[in-house]
């Protein structure tokens, strides 16, 4: 099985390891790295959502991996969230009692 973080519950990666997940697929002709849903709101505990003991080491490891990948002109791209100007746009969204506060959806520098 590839390298998993120690950060992933060892539950998790029997279940992974049982349903044969895993297998190394290498990183093809145009690798590029993307960033899904880095935002404070998943990575401090300050927010309803946030969990710093595992945001904090996958902020490092992601830091990590921008850090090899740019010297090597691997593109970086980053899925990110954007603030609606109206709450009509938000939809169901703010039904479902996000806890969202302004400054949980940044992103920061990188």
């Amino acid at each position: 099985m590839a390298y998993v973080p120690d950060i992933i519950p060892a539950e998790e990666r029997a279940r992974y390891a049982k349903g044969n997940m895993g297998k190394r697929v290498g990183f093809g002709a145009r690798p590029a790295v993307l960033v899904v849903d880095m935002t404070r709101a998943f990575t401090e505990d300050r927010f309803p959502l946030g969990n710093t003991a595992a945001g904090a080491p996958c902020v490092a490891a992601i830091r990590a991996l921008l850090d090899a990948a740019r010297p090597l002109r691997v593109p970086v791209l980053y899925a990110r969230y954007d603030a609606f100007a109206a709450d009509a746009e938000w939809g169901r969204w703010l039904d479902k009692g996000t806890g969202a506060e302004p400054d949980s959806l940044y992103q920061g520098p990188t």
